[in-house]
Formats: C-alpha cells, sequence, structure tokens
C-alpha cells in the first residue's frame, strides 16, 4: 500500500499541507455541483402530490390510447386506480430527482454560459439567485427529462400494464421482467425518452413564461395574491408540455401494451400503422383526458415545488 498523498511514501504517512489543500478543494468542488438539497426535497413531495391528483385520470388516458374506447359502464374509482402502487413508492422520488435535476442544471448552466442561458429580468425557479432565459429552462428541463427516464421506462411498462388489465388481474415488475426478461421492459424506450425529455423541457417553459408574462415573482409581487396565478401558470405549463409530445406518448402507450410484440414491430411500425388505420386523428385519441388531468395535476405539482422550495432557501 502507498499514501495516495505521497506514492512514494509508506502508507500511514502524514499528508502534506498542500496536498490536503487540493483533496479539499476537488471535494468542495464535486459538492458544490449539487450542495442544493432543497430542490430535492421541494421535488419529492410535489411528485407525491402529482401521482395523488392525476393517477386516475391517467388510467383512463391510456386506456383510450391502447383500446380505442371505455369499456361499457362507468369505471370504479378502485379499477382508476390501478397500477398506482408503483408510481405512489416510486414516483416522489423519481420528481425530487427531476426537479433537483433541472435545478442543478439550470443553474450550472447559467453560471458557465452567462451570455447565452442568463436572461435580463427573468424569474428564477424559488427565487434562485441566477435568473436563466428560456432556452437555459428548455434545456435543463430536458436533460433532466432524459436522465431519469433510463430509471422510469420499466416502471412506466409495467404501469400501462396494469392500467389496460382485465379487473381483477394484476402484474408486477418481477413478473414483467419474468415473462418479457428485461430488455423488454425498455419497450418503447425511444417514445418514452422523447416524452420525458422534450416534453419535460416544454413543461418548465410553458410555467417559466406564464410566470413572466402573469407577473408572478416579479419585484414587488409574491404572497397569497401570486399563489392563484402560480396555479394557473401550473395548468399552462401541463397543457403545452401534453400539446407538444403527446402523439409521441400515444404510441409508448401502444408499444407498452404490446409487451408480446403480435402487433407492432418497433416506434416507426406502431406509428405507420397507427396513421393508416385510424389516421393522424389515432395519435391524438385520449387528449382531453389528459388535458383534463394535466391542468389540475400540473397547477398543483408545480405550485408547491415552486412555493415548498421557495420556503426551505429563505
Amino acid at each position: 500500500q502507498v499514501d495516495p498523498f505521497r506514492p512514494n511514501a509508506p502508507f500511514g504517512g502524514r499528508p502534506p499541507a498542500a496536498a490536503t489543500r487540493r483533496c479539499l478543494v476537488v471535494h468542495v468542488t464535486l459538492m458544490a455541483s449539487v450542495r442544493d438539497w432543497h430542490p430535492f426535497a421541494a421535488g419529492l413531495t410535489a411528485g407525491a402530490c402529482n401521482v395523488l391528483v392525476g393517477h386516475p385520470l391517467d388510467t383512463l388516458k391510456v386506456r383510450v390510447q391502447t383500446c380505442g374506447s371505455l369499456p361499457d359502464g362507468a369505471p370504479s374509482y378502485r379499477s382508476l386506480l390501478a397500477g398506482i402502487r408503483g408510481p405512489l413508492l416510486t414516483t416522489p422520488f423519481i420528481g425530487g430527482l427531476n426537479f433537483g435535476l433541472y435545478d442543478t442544471i439550470r443553474n450550472r448552466l447559467a453560471a458557465s454560459f452567462p451570455s447565452l442561458c442568463v436572461g435580463v429580468g427573468d424569474a428564477g425557479l424559488g427565487d434562485a439567485p441566477l435568473s436563466p432565459n428560456m432556452l437555459n429552462i428548455f434545456v435543463s428541463g430536458t436533460l433532466g427529462g432524459f436522465a431519469v427516464c433510463h430509471i422510469t421506462c420499466p416502471m412506466n411498462n409495467v404501469k400501462v400494464q396494469q392500467q389496460t388489465m382485465q379487473a381483477g388481474q394484476s402484474v408486477g415488475l418481477k413478473e414483467a421482467a419474468f415473462r418479457v426478461g428485461v430488455r423488454g421492459l425498455f419497450k418503447g424506450y425511444m417514445p418514452h425518452a422523447v416524452m420525458e425529455s422534450f416534453g419535460r423541457g416544454f413543461y418548465m417553459v410553458g410555467f417559466e413564461l406564464s410566470k413572466k408574462c402573469l407577473g408572478v415573482d416579479a419585484r414587488g409581487g409574491g404572497g397569497a395574491m401570486d399563489l392563484p396565478k402560480r396555479i394557473v401558470c401550473g395548468s399552462i405549463g401541463g397543457a403545452v408540455a401534453w400539446l407538444a409530445v403527446y402523439p409521441v406518448d400515444t404510441l409508448r402507450s401502444r408499444l407498452m401494451r404490446d409487451w408480446q410484440g403480435t402487433k407492432y414491430v418497433d416506434t416507426w411500425d406502431c406509428l405507420s400503422k397507427t396513421l393508416r388505420e385510424e389516421g393522424l386523428r389515432g395519435l391524438y385519441r385520449g387528449l382531453s383526458y389528459s388535458l383534463l388531468r394535466a391542468v389540475p395535476v400540473a397547477g398543483v405539482t408545480l405550485t408547491i415545488f415552486d412555493l415548498m422550495l421557495s420556503a426551505l432557501r429563505s
């Protein structure tokens, strides 16, 4: 063994002061990139609220996308909660990671490329010290969403299969992996990655741009008077994201439901068959349910994240 501070000296020697200072500088630099735990904590809370508010409507959306229509008779509330256990146990942590990465990337870009990524007078999320422009916000949201999509793809596969099963049937991650293999859990990866990355970028841009237009977080504003506006801005952000990437989400749902691969070979095959059999309208099946879900869910999620982040940082 050798001393990592002095390779030519026996292990256990006391490191020189200069080497100690260099190691401390490296350590502090690494920690600085993720030193702010506040967005991770705020995102965790917002993620839990996201699932509780939006999962029933998400189930309706998936069933319309994959089956073409809802079954006869009003679905029970319990059936609308099909597949909620996985998202409820994981989405809060995924939300914390997603928002945390977004906020970290956003601040790092603003600090590293101020001429490109810092706008004049733009409202920073959660009263952050730097003021990013919309390019920064879109890129940060896209990169954060892409990083997380590799974790969420298998979980989304299981969720879609649970949501489209008959009443009384169920499948877990272990059973799904056993019947399709680990690779099968990433079926629909391409549309899922596009949806989670670019969709996240549009999501955050819609929210921040709405805040800027309505004067939320502007100098002299804030407080209880901003709460209704903030909820409206969150709802707009959710609607913008769904309108931008909804056709990709339809392809994702259909590919993930077809876990046996009996109907679709890949994403392009799914797209061509959908357009040939149903036309462009087929890519927008269930859009009304998504917008109905996006308005309250995004309004609650982004508002809770924004306010909690501000409270933690203050």
